[in-house]
């Protein structure tokens, strides 16, 4: 192994002696935690690089794993980052035991026998250091992963910007600088969420479709067990509410269609209820007041509105660790609580207002200010990742809507939520009637799709819902294009 002088000079340029904010190290020790959890990997390090080391700026990893933040190690030939920081580019490592140049290198020392590593560089090419994730079991990332830490990537070298800039220009007033600071940073936040999220939707998705699809097939097989329909009714209820998530996490960093039409907020927020009362600890005491009158339309995401009484819930309970009440309740907006929106908009069918409340320990007026922002939280890690209330947010307002929150110390939280309204004349008759399952009459389907257990899943289902026969294809690249004319309908995954 060479002398740690000579390591040095293999690297392409000298790095960067600025000093990186704490606030800025805590976000990404944030980050990292979080990407570490949705890449199921044990560790995710942000190093930088010194004269004569590399130290570990910020770990997500156990309390009682191989890594600390803060620890230092020696430049040199050996360690997985060199080949990061040498070439400038990413680097992939499966198994470190089957490769005889890595097999004796302080981390798989460590028991880490995976890697991969991006480098971290300043604004002007210098090199900041690398981010890595490794696992101590062989681990093929799949593209989706690799974006994810690619992003984050971005996301630090946005901060390195930041602080390079910030160093060597000095002339904005203090104010107006710390204002372009606060909305630089929200909306890398934003940013790195819609990211996050665009990574995982679509194979989480097709797992919730499996499980809806087999419930279906439970639900008509099981018709007349009354037990067994509840049990399932509940399985589905949250499947979809899950389904629900995922599209309103990816509204926070990007616009994401939703299908709008008129909803009767009354039979949400009682729909909502009684997925609360299976899922609330038994000291806490749900109580909903109907509306009146009772059919109380807007015009709205269904899957979302059930999502934002969900997220506030869950937040008042988070607020009750000893018990308490949640008082949930919908309402015709009264004038003097349309006075709390600041800037509200006009409309002329007026506002139907959503109120969430609690007994629990309530908020200063500094958290109070900062409730809605991405990954803010008063929580500790395990407990919280400062998402709930900043997706609140961005549904409310994606609906043409506002809030309004009234807390202090110790006197519970109160959030009111204003959608336009939408009078019951405007409200289309097939809405009204209750849904029919459509029926085939002898179509010939074929069905095309890339995940088996989806496949077998929609076509189970089909085959129920008499479409025989349904010939089912796994990948669209199999399709035998001279079948086509014959087809009623094809369907891809």
């Amino acid at each position: 192994m060479a002398d740690v002088a000579d390591e040095a000079e293999v690297y392409p340029a000298k790095p960067i002696r600025l000093a990186v904010p704490a606030d800025v190290i805590t976000k990404w020790q944030r980050l990292i935690g979080l990407t570490a959890d949705l890449c199921a990997v044990p560790v995710i390090l942000v190093t930088r690089l010194h004269a004569a080391d590399l130290e570990l700026v910020a770990c997500a990893s156990a309390a009682d794993g191989p890594y600390k933040r803060g620890e230092t190690f020696k430049i040199g030939r050996r360690l997985y980052c060199h080949a990061v920081l040498t070439a400038r580019a990413p680097f992939h490592l499966y198994d470190a035991r089957e490769n005889p140049v890595w097999a004796d290198a302080p981390e798989a020392n460590r028991g880490m026998v995976s890697y991969l590593g991006f480098p971290l560089l300043w604004p002007d090419g210098g090199i900041f250091g690398t981010i890595c994730a490794l696992d101590d079991k062989p681990h093929m990332y799949s593209p989706a992963h690799r974006e994810l830490i690619l992003h984050i990537k971005e996301v630090i070298e946005l901060d390195l910007a930041w602080i390079h800039d910030h160093a060597i220009e000095s002339k904005q007033p203090a104010k107006e600088r710390l204002r372009m600071e606060e909305h630089f940073h929200r909306v890398q936040k934003l940013e790195v969420l819609g990211q996050l999220a665009g990574g995982i939707a679509h194979d989480f998705n097709n797992l919730l479709t499996v499980i809806l699809h087999s419930v279906e097939r439970l639900k008509r097989s099981l018709e007349g067990d009354q037990s067994a329909s509840e049990v399932l009714g509940a399985i589905e209820e949250a499947a979809h509410q899950a389904v629900g998530v995922t599209k309103s996490i990816l509204t926070l960093g990007r616009e994401v269609p939703c299908v709008k039409e008129p909803v009767n907020l009354s039979a949400v927020i009682e729909d909502a209820a009684k997925l609360l009362q299976r899922t609330l600890p038994a000291s806490i005491e749900l109580v909903v007041t109907k509306a009146d009158p009772a059919s109380l339309w807007i015009k709205a995401d269904r899957t979302q509105i059930q999502q934002i009484v969900l997220n506030l819930a869950f937040n008042a309970r988070d607020a009750m660790p000893e018990g308490g009440t949640i008082r949930v309740g919908v309402a015709s907006a009264a004038r003097e609580d349309l006075a709390a929106w600041v800037d509200h908009p006009d409309h002329d069918d007026g506002f139907v207002c959503l109120a969430v409340s609690d007994t629990g320990t309530g908020m200063s007026p500094d958290v109070r200010g900062r409730i809605f922002e991405p990954f803010f939280t008063t929580k500790a890690r395990e407990k919280g990742t400062g998402l709930g209330l900043a997706i609140v947010q961005g549904l409310v307002r994606g609906h043409g809507g506002g809030t309004t929150v009234h807390s202090e110390p110790g006197e519970g939280a109160s959030f009111r939520v204003f959608f336009p309204r939408v009078r019951d004349d405007q409200v289309p008759s097939e809405i009204l009637r209750p849904p029919t399952t459509p029926q085939g009459h002898g179509e010939r389907l074929l069905l095309a799709e890339n995940d088996p257990h989806l496949l077998a899943a929609a076509g189970g289902n089909l085959r129920v819902d008499g479409v025989p026969p349904v010939a089912l294809v796994l990948g669209p690249e199999r399709l035998d294009r001279q079948c086509l004319p014959a087809l009623a309908l094809v369907v891809g995954g």
